[in-house]
């Protein structure tokens, strides 16, 4: 497999998520800052990385609109489980959620401070972040599946569009572990990471971060679990 394909699998389940994973340096930081009485054991360090995927409209605006935030549950103790947990949009959400969840780049174009103020309230220790727009997610969709994607036009509906989002995404996470299960080196045209990184896709994961996740997960092909999750 080459290194362009395992980076994409990896990006896509954190979707893409395309990440961060180095175990052994966090284990280290942890007990360099704490009383060797006061550490917590290997178990609960390892336990559990949480990595946000955030799609957006359109990189490539000013202000591009926030479609959906997922964050990805991977346990390193040993990447058998992969969850996806959505967080928004809600099924049923009102404009003030809306305005809760509002894209706010910084001047890199990447999440601002202020846009993780609510995200920082969550029990969720945030460990990376992959940043996606809808030109990037279907390139590397189409990648994965070998087929092409097309995302309907949302309806003006909140409701009706949230619900839309969540299916489409729901689908994307069912075809990334199946992906991730299978074997097959047979995939779509070949990326060129130059045009989407980072006009339709940014993350402040390392590349070796990605390339050890990609590792540890691709060696459980045989007894990966995923599961899936919408915030109802």
């Amino acid at each position: 497999m080459t290194k362009a394909r395992s980076f994409l699998f990896a990006v896509i389940f954190l979707a893409f998520m395309t990440l961060g994973i180095l175990l052994y340096a966090d284990i280290r930081s942890r007990q360099e800052k704490s009383e060797p009485a006061e550490l917590p054991s290997p178990t609960v360090i390892s336990a559990q990385k949480n990595y946000f995927i955030l799609r957006v409209d359109d990189l490539q605006k000013a202000s591009p609109s926030l479609m959906s935030v997922w964050v990805t549950l991977v346990f390193p103790s040993d990447y058998s489980t992969l969850i996806f947990k959505s967080l928004y949009p809600q099924p049923a959400a009102t404009e003030t959620v809306s305005q809760v969840y509002k894209m706010r780049l910084d001047a890199d174009g990447n999440p601002a401070p202020e846009f993780w103020d609510y995200f920082n309230q969550l029990p969720l220790q945030r460990n990376g972040f992959v940043l996606v727009d809808n030109v990037g997610l279907q390139r590397v969709s189409d990648y994965i599946t070998g087929a092409t994607t097309t995302f309907l036009a949302l309806p003006d509906d909140p409701a009706l569009r949230n619900e839309m989002i969540l299916t489409e995404e729901h689908l994307l996470w069912q075809e990334t572990c199946l992906g991730i299960q299978s074997k097959s080196s047979q995939r779509g045209a070949a990326i060129l990471w130059s045009d989407l990184i980072p006009n339709h896709l940014r993350t402040d994961i390392g590349f070796a971060d990605i390339m050890m996740l990609w590792d540890k997960l691709a060696r459980q092909t045989d007894t990966l679990h995923c599961e899936i999750l919408i915030t109802p």
